[in-house]
């Protein structure tokens, strides 16, 4: 290859890369701009993460990667419960509000939710808090857009031979980017580079949100090239 056209490829996959990029650096949703991703890598502004099936929208603002504001925790458009800058739960329950003191250790995981006096937390309000536990990881639009997005994307001309189904094993990151770890049923590289370039290139997801923490999450996708 000559020097020029070396160069010029270079360049191509460099447009692309960035291109890539930029295009995940926010999200748009429900007909607003949310989740969004500064040039370093941090969440920046308005955040906000779902679980379309229980009706719960947890909404958050950031800067430079840090809280700034509080985290709000809606059911069905309801405001039942915020986590402010200090760590302090407020529960809007029953028409009262209770407070409590959350903690979460970020290397294991493990929390405690004592109430404001310091004893324990009754059963009832525990109960209040599980649906606000978890919320899973989202492509926006569902996995069938997913499985459609990449095969739309898909190079099929650099495929030399058929590969039938497969299964892509990655991870979502805590900002919802995806790396691949593996793909089984197949030892075609010029399958496996093609997957690998849409999936970088894909939508953001929504990441996996844990106990007061986003998480990551390991997912395993069925693909079949037709």
């Amino acid at each position: 290859m000559r020097p020029q056209n070396r160069t010029m490829k270079y360049l191509i996959l460099l447009l692309l890369t960035t291109t890539a990029v930029f295009a995940q650096s926010e999200i748009s949703y429900k007909g607003e701009t949310i989740n969004k991703i500064d040039e370093n890598g941090n969440k920046t502004g308005i955040w906000k993460i779902f679980d379309e099936a229980n009706g719960i929208e947890v909404h958050f603002v950031y800067k430079n990667g840090e809280r700034v504001e509080d985290t709000k925790y809606y059911k069905n458009g309801t405001l039942m419960l915020a986590f402010d800058l200090e760590r302090n739960l407020v529960l809007y329950k029953d028409g009262k509000t209770v407070k409590a003191y959350y903690s979460r250790d970020d290397n294991d995981g493990t929390t405690q939710v004592p109430m404001e006096d310091g004893t324990a937390v009754p059963q009832d309000i525990l109960d209040y808090l599980i649906p606000f536990n978890t919320l899973h990881p989202m492509y926006y639009g569902g996995i069938k857009e997913l499985t459609k997005y990449i095969a739309d994307n898909i190079d099929h001309s650099k495929i030399k031979s058929v590969v039938g189904k497969t299964t892509v094993l990655f991870t979502l990151d805590r900002n919802g980017f995806i790396a691949v770890d593996e793909i089984k049923g197949t030892d075609n590289p010029q399958y496996i580079e093609e997957v690998k370039k849409v999936l970088a290139q894909a939508p953001r997801w929504q990441p996996g949100y844990q106990v007061g923490g986003f998480v990551k999450c390991s997912f395993s996708l069925p693909l079949t090239l037709k």
